[in-house]
């Protein structure tokens, strides 16, 4: 009997995959990865209420490429923590009837995050993260109110 938290759809399969494809060879992201940014954006089309996710993940922070999944018309979205996920898996729900929702996305190692989608696009972002320096951080001082002494 097949254990349902198995994925049922290979990632070789997904729409897009050939974009990420070469950068999955370089770099074991299926497995244990670690989330650089997630984002909820939360929008209105022709008077309906919707939301995207938008997750960047990498095999290490320093690292310039990071494979980034936008999820479209997203719901249900349960999101437990945010610094890692061990075994990022879509099963394809179509035959469930629901109104555009074609995909269930889920963490089956250690449900850290979990979403229903109606499509998702994969892609490679390049672009520069700030990463704060740690000078600052050690001289960081909070403010703390002042009085006046009259």
């Amino acid at each position: 009997m097949k254990n349902l938290d198995e994925p049922d759809v290979e990632w070789s399969s997904l729409p897009g995959y050939e974009k990420i494809e070469p950068l999955l060879r370089r770099k074991t992201m299926i497995g244990c990865t670690l989330v650089r940014s997630l984002r909820v954006i939360n929008y209105v089309v022709d008077g309906n209420f919707s939301t995207d996710v938008i997750l960047d993940l990498v095999h290490d922070y320093g690292d310039r490429e990071s494979l980034q999944i936008v999820f479209r018309r997203c719901h249900q979205i349960t999101i437990e923590d945010t610094h890692q996920i061990c075994g990022l898996a879509f099963r394809d729900v179509f035959k469930r009837g629901w109104d555009l929702t074609r995909f269930e996305v889920y963490d089956y190692e250690e449900s850290k995050i979990g979403l229903f989608c109606h499509r998702f696009e994969f892609d490679k972002n390049t672009e520069q993260i700030a990463v704060a320096d740690r000078d600052q951080l050690r001289n960081f001082s909070p403010i703390t109110p002042q009085t006046s002494g009259g």
